[in-house]
């Protein structure tokens, strides 16, 4: 089974919850054909409270900004709660 939450995908595995991400290819990275995007691993996490951590900190490393600590917290729960959300919406 898989979890999709914009371009992450958790897949659970029978001891782990696996968290990759599908993103361009970074300029160090050696991909045969530069137009593809490439699937990174993100690392093995034994419950999905820690793989949804993990998107969260990637989400916010990605951002390029200088926050107060409120402001901080602020994010990280309404990026929590996005994905929350997404992942508890029924089909």
């Amino acid at each position: 089974m898989k979890i999709r939450y914009k371009n992450y995908e958790i897949e659970l595995s029978e001891y782990s919850y696996d968290l990759y991400q599908i993103r361009p290819p970074r300029q160090f990275q050696r991909v045969k054909d530069k137009n593809n995007d490439v699937r990174v691993c993100h690392g093995y996490f034994s419950n999905l409270d820690n793989a949804i951590k993990n998107i969260i900190h990637i989400e916010l490393f990605n951002k390029d900004e200088i926050v107060d600590l409120t402001s901080f917290l602020k994010l990280y729960r309404t990026i929590w709660k996005d994905i929350t959300t997404t992942i508890n919406q029924k089909p």
